[in-house]
């Protein structure tokens, strides 16, 4: 059978597809892109409800036609990492952005870097890791988008944190951060 995973491994690694299409179909296995510091570059970008796009690198999409979060999964890094998209993204609500936060140094936690702009809705799903549990007053930078920002997470999901965590987020610039409210 077919491989579920395609990897773009090394700085110097470089993928250049026309249309890139992750997941689409009734089976039941899942299609996933890994980068590992990889570039990829496609004309349009899209997932479905059982694709995912993971890793650390950059993904390019052309102007004018966003990554389209359509169902399945976005997760930057590999615990935890950095994923830059050169393009605008698209979350719809059957879409999930799924960031790790291991601790409060940018190293320690995922980010999502948009140069372009991005519409937002569907699941955020927090996963606290390594056994990090935020302190009051803490701010984590997950996405950066350079562009106009619209709509917002239609729902927030905390994993590895006991219940009652309170959180919200702030706008400042380009960065969207999450800010723990309590501990």
């Amino acid at each position: 059978g077919f491989p579920n995973e395609v990897k773009v491994i090394g700085s110097e690694s470089f993928w250049d597809v026309g249309d890139l299409i992750v997941g689409i179909g009734s089976n039941e296995g899942q299609a996933i892109v890994t980068l590992v510091n990889g570039h990829v570059a496609a004309h349009t970008g899209m997932v479905g409800r059982n694709g995912m796009i993971r890793g650390t690198g950059e993904l390019d999409v052309d102007p004018g036609t966003p990554l389209t979060v359509q169902g399945g999964t976005i997760s930057p890094g590999l615990s935890p990492g950095r994923l830059v998209i050169n393009g605008s993204y698209e979350q719809q609500a059957a879409g999930r952005l799924q960031m790790e936060i291991g601790g409060t140094n940018s190293a320690d936690y995922d980010q999502l870097i948009v140069t372009g702009s991005s519409t937002l809705a569907g699941t955020l799903e927090l996963r606290f890791i390594d056994g990090f549990a935020p302190k009051a007053g803490q701010k984590f930078d997950l996405l950066q988008v350079e562009g106009a920002i619209s709509n917002g997470f239609d729902n927030v999901e905390i994993k590895n944190l006991e219940p009652g965590f309170q959180y919200g987020f702030s706008t400042n610039g380009t960065n969207i951060s999450l800010v723990a409210m309590t501990d």
